[in-house]
């Protein structure tokens, strides 16, 4: 049970480490235009599908491979299920957290909000107030990260779990073949 745990924390580790190893340099290299839209900061189906899915998928094969082998001969097909029921998890709650997120900081509510039951001059003093705030947000958005997309955001941990199968399923396989078994054509 322990290396089965063991298995399914170094893997989920290992896919984390080399996401963000990756990622980031590649983020910072890559033209601002190719990573995301100008206008929205919405990342692109380019980056997306050249660059976020292929790194994401090649973490998973290894942190398949890597739950795989620690886990031992008995606990494979446990970690190996474990390590996908996490990914599936942990990308389900950020995704989720990061969709909820985005529709509580809508500035037109905080508008709304403010603007209601106030006279004239508190009125004109908090649009004031709010279009110095959105210049100041403007300046940030320029070193803020793209936006993922919400598909990307429900695609990319169903992506990682298939990663975890094809990885493990390729150690069972290997582990498989590398064993010595006699054959049965011997005349012996």
């Amino acid at each position: 049970m322990i290396r089965i745990l063991i298995g399914i924390l170094a893997g989920y580790l290992f896919m984390t480490t080399v996401v963000t190893l990756t990622l980031l340099p590649a983020i910072l290299l890559i033209d601002p235009d190719r990573l995301c839209d100008p206008e929205t900061r919405v990342m692109t189906n380019w980056f997306i599908l050249v660059v976020e899915w292929p790194v994401s998928l090649f973490s998973a094969v290894i942190g398949g491979c890597i739950a795989a082998l620690a886990a031992g001969r008995t606990g494979r097909k446990t970690a190996i299920q474990g390590l996908q029921i996490f990914v599936l998890l942990i990308g389900t709650i950020g995704g989720f957290g990061e969709v909820i997120g985005r529709l509580t900081e809508d500035p037109a509510l905080e508008v709304e909000s403010e603007l209601a039951g106030n006279s004239v001059e508190e009125t004109e003093a908090v649009v004031g107030e709010v279009a110095v705030e959105k210049e100041s947000k403007a300046a940030e958005e320029t070193l803020s990260p793209p936006i993922q997309p919400v598909w990307d955001l429900v695609a990319l941990p169903l992506l990682g779990a298939v990663g975890v199968l094809l990885g493990g399923r390729m150690v069972s396989r290997a582990a498989v073949g590398l064993g010595f078994e006699p054959s049965v054509d011997s005349d012996d």
